[in-house]
C-alpha cells in the first residue's frame, strides 16, 4: 500500500499488474551478470529488455489513466468505486474533524502545569 492519495470518483487499483518477478530475483540476475568479462551481448539483451519493461509500464499507466473515466468501467468496478468513495469520505470526515480535536486536546495537556506521577 502506497502513500499515494487517489482524486475523487477514480478507484484504487493495487499495483499487483507490475512485473512477474520479485526484486530479490532481478538482483541476483543482475549480481551473476557481474565481473564476467566480455558480456556485452548479455548486457545488450538486459538493456533491451529494460527498455521493452519500461514501454509497457508506460503503455500501462496511459491506459490506467484515460479508463479512468465512468464509462470505462465495469458494473463491479462501479460497485466497488462507490465502496471506496463512501470509505473516503467517512475517513477523511474523521481526520477533518477527530485528529484536530485530538491534537488540540493533546496540545492543551502538554501545555499544561499538571504533574502526573505517584508522589
Amino acid at each position: 500500500a502506497s502513500g499515494r492519495r487517489r482524486p475523487r470518483g477514480v478507484l484504487y487499483r493495487p499495483d499487483s499488474a507490475g512485473d512477474d518477478k520479485k526484486p530479490a530475483e532481478k538482483k541476483k540476475k543482475a549480481a551473476g551478470r557481474k565481473g564476467k568479462g566480455g558480456t556485452s551481448l548479455e548486457d545488450e539483451e538486459w538493456e533491451a529488455q529494460v527498455k521493452r519493461d519500461l514501454a509497457k509500464k508506460k503503455k500501462a499507466a496511459a491506459a490506467a489513466s484515460s479508463s479512468s473515466s465512468e464509462k470505462a468501467l465495469t458494473a463491479a468496478d462501479k460497485e466497488e468505486l462507490a465502496r471506496q468513495t463512501s470509505r473516503r469520505d467517512e475517513l477523511a470526515s474523521v481526520l477533518d474533524r477527530g485528529l484536530s480535536r485530538a491534537l488540540a486536546a493533546v496540545r492543551s495537556l502538554c501545555e499544561s502545569d499538571i504533574e502526573v506521577g505517584n508522589s
